[in-house]
């Protein structure tokens, strides 16, 4: 087994680890919040790995298999630890409820764009259908704003209508029944973007999606003041996911392979990682 199987492996259990210990400091709703958010990972993988088959996994120390498809059990804790932190990021912005998983998708996939491009390369895993982005196809990145989004949307949404005063099983119960709808509503997306695919193209439906959502949050946040300083966490996590796969990229020789990746991978961690602090101001005014 290749050695970068091994490193991605253990970073990605490492960042949940560490994550989980956060999430027990924040309290019950947080870790509950982490640990669905892994299952939903885990959902959405199984999903897509048996029914769309539009990509394959490598061969890792801890996966299990599925009608024979191997699905590693990292990448559910890497999931689960975007979700959280993401989610982390907005609510610290200090606006509405039903805004913030609009930004969640987008911080997501914004520590995407340095790992896919690497995980193709390396044989993490590999797509079958034609990629766009530095042999990604477009639609995984549709996906993960959808993916997250939706999750982080009906979790909320419970949370805010969840009625006074009624506090038994409402951290455990509000981000489970969460998954049903969000899977239901990624699995549908799915159909309805396989349609849209053929007259419009992958890469330009992203770039609209993409565009509507941060169109949305500038709206949103031009007159945002953070509620609270920045965590740690919310510069460490994608400062670790993209610093290792920006060593990957000069270590392993893919940057001889895609030379345009070492100017385009950078400038996204760069991106991200601003955006994962963003706004810079510590306290409203």
């Amino acid at each position: 087994m290749p050695i970068t199987f091994v490193l991605v492996e253990l970073v990605a259990f490492l960042m949940a680890g560490v994550l989980l210990y956060e999430a027990w400091r924040a309290g019950a709703s947080k870790v509950s919040t982490l640990l669905v958010g892994m299952l939903f990972g885990l959902a959405i993988e199984v999903f897509f790995v048996t029914q769309y088959s539009g990509y394959e996994y490598g061969h890792f120390l801890v996966q299990f298999l599925i009608d024979g498809s191997p699905i590693p059990l990292w990448v559910a804790a890497g999931w689960g630890s975007i979700i959280f932190t993401s989610m982390a990021a907005t609510d610290r912005m200090g606006f509405a409820w039903w805004a913030r998983p609009i930004l969640d998708g987008l911080l997501a996939v914004s520590l995407d764009f340095t790992l896919d491009p690497l995980a193709e390369a390396l044989g993490w895993w590999h797509w079958t259908r034609p990629g766009q982005f530095f042999n990604v196809p477009c639609d995984n990145f549709i996906g993960w704003v959808l993916i997250v989004s939706s999750f982080s949307f009906f979790t909320r949404l419970g949370f805010h209508f969840w009625p006074e005063g009624v506090k038994v099983w409402r951290d455990v119960l509000i981000p489970l029944v969460a998954v049903l709808p969000s899977v239901g509503l990624v699995a549908g997306a799915q159909v309805l973007l396989e349609r849209i695919y053929p007259h419009v193209g992958e890469p330009l439906t992203f770039v609209a999606l993409a565009s509507v959502f941060l169109l949305i949050t500038l709206v949103m946040t031009r007159n945002v003041r953070a509620e609270t300083p920045p965590a740690w966490f919310l510069t460490g996590v994608p400062a670790v996911y993209h610093g290792l796969m920006l060593a990957l990229l000069v270590g392993t020789g893919v940057g001889v392979q895609l030379p345009e990746a070492l100017v385009g991978l950078p400038l996204a961690a760069i991106s991200s990682l601003f955006a994962f602090r963003f706004p810079r101001c510590s306290h409203a005014e």
